[in-house]
């Protein structure tokens, strides 16, 4: 019933808590507390998300300020793709909650497609710090000004937005798929030209922050690879998830794990 409501745009977003059962107001999981966010898909949520997450609180708690009794971690599934592809799947995503839950994190379903939306959202529930944890990947997109078209104001008029609140973000290494002895940084990010001292502001006043403590042996896993190996039934794909995310996409029969069982 709730994610109707955001299906139906009736909402912009809903928080289920951790424990599987209780849908929340977002002013009892985020008041007075600094906010890790993750934004991705999760299907599924593999070990590579888990160490972001995990890489990501290691940053934040160094930060003045921060500590474990103020701050929260949450991963936020956006449906705003789904929507314009018209392919919104309600019990698709309660799966992918079951399996978040399962790591005793609340999480978020929303409306936003960029990430200022989401920002100015939590912006209601806290004055605290927000700190986004996020792969390249998703930094190529941050930082691409197709990504903001139709916007008032463009990539600049976003940016001003995401960062007018001290909004952080840490930026997970990656492997260069052309060449996997090199690992991308947010040092060695490509920024596209015109952005670049923009970039370097950023990184200047500790506003973009690299992960430097992460789990190596994690960066060849890839969502997308671990769906397309889960449809083919039990294999190695079951160790690059969290054992018991596993064990439910087992049980359950989840993200069409059983079409070759």
């Amino acid at each position: 019933m709730a994610l109707k409501l955001v299906e139906m745009e009736l909402a912009n977003a809903v928080v289920f808590s951790a424990d599987r059962k209780t849908l929340i107001h977002p002013s009892e999981l985020f008041y007075n507390q600094n906010v890790l966010v993750m934004r991705g898909m999760f299907k599924p949520i593999t070990n590579v998300s888990v160490d972001m997450i995990t890489s990501g609180m290691e940053i934040f708690s160094r930060i003045p300020g921060v500590d474990a009794g103020n701050a929260i971690t949450v991963p936020e599934i956006s449906i705003a793709e789904m929507r314009l592809q018209k392919a919104i799947d309600m019990p698709d995503i309660l799966d992918r909650v079951d399996c978040l839950n399962l790591l005793d994190y609340p999480v978020i379903v929303s409306n936003y497609l960029r990430f200022f939306r989401l920002r100015d959202y939590l912006g209601r529930y806290t004055r605290k710090k927000v700190a986004f944890v996020l792969g390249i990947p998703n930094l190529i997109t941050l930082f691409d000004d197709a990504y903001y078209e139709g916007l008032d104001g463009g990539i600049m008029g976003a940016f001003a937005s995401l960062f007018d609140r001290e909004t952080l973000l840490f930026v997970y290494p990656m492997r260069d798929a052309d060449n996997p002895d090199q690992i991308i940084t947010s040092d060695t990010f490509p920024v596209p030209e015109k952005l670049k001292y923009f970039y370097r502001h950023l990184q200047a006043n500790s506003m973009i922050l690299p992960v430097e403590k992460y789990i190596d042996a994690n960066l060849h896993i890839w969502p997308e690879n671990v769906l397309k190996r889960m449809k083919n039934g039990p294999g190695a794909w079951e160790k690059d998830v969290p054992e018991v995310v596993a064990r439910e996409i087992v049980k359950r029969c989840l993200f069409g794990y059983c079409s070759a069982v």
